[in-house]
Order: structure tokens, then C-alpha cells, then sequence
């Protein structure tokens, strides 16, 4: 989370996460909570980010597979 956090600070992306990832760059005036109105009622969303132009490890393919496995919508 730290790396991403710190992704967020360097750039102009926006950061859709836990605020307690992002307290102690809200707190230190780096990062900015963007009020959302009304609140989002969002359930947990996951993904997996890679960089453009980057060789992927050949234990991704794996990685993806397991957490596919395992996140897919039970509901």
C-alpha cells in the first residue's frame, strides 16, 4: 500500500482506497481526501495493477489464477 500511496503523491492519479492508507499523507498536507457526496455504499473491489512497457514475473500468471480462485463473487 505504501508504494502506492506514495504512486498517488508523486502524480495525478487519485487514490480510491482505505483513508487509513493515506492518513499520514492527509495528515502531512501531501494528499487531499476528496469529499464524495452522497458517500459511496461500495463493497471491496480489487485489482491488479501493472506498469506499462514492464516485463511481467512469470509467477503473475499464478498469482492471477489463485486470487481468481479465491475472489470471485460468491453472492
Amino acid at each position: 500500500m505504501n508504494s502506492l500511496v506514495d504512486a498517488v503523491a508523486r502524480t495525478d492519479a487519485i487514490y480510491l482506497g482505505l483513508a487509513a492508507a493515506a492518513r499520514e499523507g492527509i495528515d502531512a498536507g501531501v494528499l487531499v481526501e476528496l469529499p464524495v457526496r452522497p458517500r459511496l455504499a461500495l463493497t471491496a473491489r480489487y485489482a491488479c495493477v501493472t506498469l506499462a512497457g514492464r516485463t511481467e514475473a512469470p509467477v503473475m500468471a499464478m498469482f492471477r489464477d489463485f486470487v481468481a480462485e479465491r475472489m470471485r463473487d460468491r453472492g
